[in-house]
Formats: structure tokens, sequence, C-alpha cells
């Protein structure tokens, strides 16, 4: 296998195989569909002709079948020789899953996209119809499962606070003899006055909360505060 020379895995094979010019030599018997001819095609022309989109997809199924029975069989260097036939999709993965937003540097995605290309080319069927899209897919599923995704949080603790709230209109009674509750638990509730008048609910407030307190009113609030309980 190859040892690695870079900081991602892909530009390792790539490196591989550039130090290693009598790999791109290599041949493998690959047979024309619907026909009985055999052609030896070097690995270097196998490449250019996967990555080429004007040649049938039978005759790249055909390589692809090959390239599978080869590395089945012999193993090293075909194992590195069919990463890197498909190194270009595995990068695409990668970088599909970068732009979706997956959790992982591109250093972990190539490394998992090895890994189940590898699993996926092993027990893939040779015969199989569209094998080399059915190759990139198979590998791009297998990513996605196992690469952990953002989770956005979940206001549960609010949303479960917001419906517990009473959702009738504020009473300003209710407030205040809850307040004066937090302050004395013995205190009746301070009646509110008969006007509704906000300015003097709010300053009978004030004064109760300062009597339980034990504290004294300004001079300007006690006269205040007396005038409007003689009026």
């Amino acid at each position: 296998m190859v040892i690695l020379l870079r900081d991602r895995v892909l530009d390792s094979v790539d490196a591989h195989v550039a130090l290693m010019p009598a790999m791109l030599e290599l041949t493998v018997d690959v047979p024309y569909p619907g026909a009985t001819e055999v052609e030896q095609i070097s690995v270097k022309r196998m490449r250019d002709m996967l990555l080429d989109p004007g040649v049938p997809s039978e005759v790249r199924d055909s390589i692809w079948s090959r390239l599978l029975r080869t590395s089945r069989e012999k193993r090293d260097p075909w194992d590195v020789v069919t990463i890197w036939m498909m190194a270009p999709g595995l990068r695409r993965i990668c970088w599909n899953c970068r732009r979706f937003g997956f959790v992982a540097d591109l250093a972990e995605l190539e490394a998992e996209a090895v890994s189940a290309f590898l699993v996926t080319a092993r027990s893939a069927d040779p015969d199989r119809p569209e094998l080399g899209a059915w190759l990139w897919s198979a590998t791009y599923r297998h990513v996605r499962r196992a690469v952990p995704r953002p989770r956005c949080e979940t206001p549960t603790a609010d949303i479960e606070l917001v419906q517990a709230l009473d959702a009738s209109p504020f009473d300003a009674s209710r407030a205040i003899a809850a307040f004066q509750r937090l302050v004395d638990d013995t205190a009746p509730a301070v009646e509110q006055s008969g006007d509704g008048d906000p300015v003097k609910v709010e300053g009978e407030r004030l004064g109760a909360v300062a009597q339980r307190l034990g504290l004294r009113l300004p001079p300007g609030h006690a006269g205040s505060r007396a005038e409007g309980e003689a009026a």
C-alpha cells in the first residue's frame, strides 16, 4: 500500500504514482463489450479513457471490471492503481461533503473516502451494469453516513418554558401581589386603588415594600403618599 508522502491520502497516491513511472506502463487485457477482441491497455491510457466523457460508458465499465478483477487477484500494486483511477471522483466526493457542511476537514474526508472505496470495490460485482457510476455513488453514500453533520441547537428548554407560560393578559394586581409575597410571605396583598391610576398604584407598591423592609421614604415621597392617603 501507499507510504504517505503528503498530508492527505489522495495527494500521497498521486505522488506515489508519479515517483513510479513504471506503474503507468502496466497493462491489462480489456475486452470490448459485445466483441471477442481483447486489447492490452496501459494504466495511463485507462485513466485517460475513464476521464474522457466521450468514451462510451460500456467501455469504461469494462475497464473498471478488469481493474477490480486484477486488484483482487494480484493486489499490490493494483490496489493503488485502482485508487488512483478513482482519485478524481473521490476528490469530488470530499468537496461535495465540505460544501454541504459536514464536520470534517479534507484530510479526514479523503481518508474516509479511500477506505469506503476499497470496501466497495472489493465487494462489488465486476459484471454489474454501470459499474463505474455505481462505485462512485456507493462510496459517496458511505462517506455521507460515516462523517458527522453539524447539528443545530434545539431550544427545548425555551420551548417548554414558553408553553408553560400563562397566556392570559397581564394583570397588574397579580404582579403586585406576587412581588409583595417575595418581600414578606405573611403580608397581605395591597389592594389596588379604585381609580386605577398607574402612578398611584406604583407609589402604593413602593410604599408597601419600604414598610415591609423597615425603610424610611424621603420627605417628598412621604408627603406625596400622605396626601394621596388623605385624598
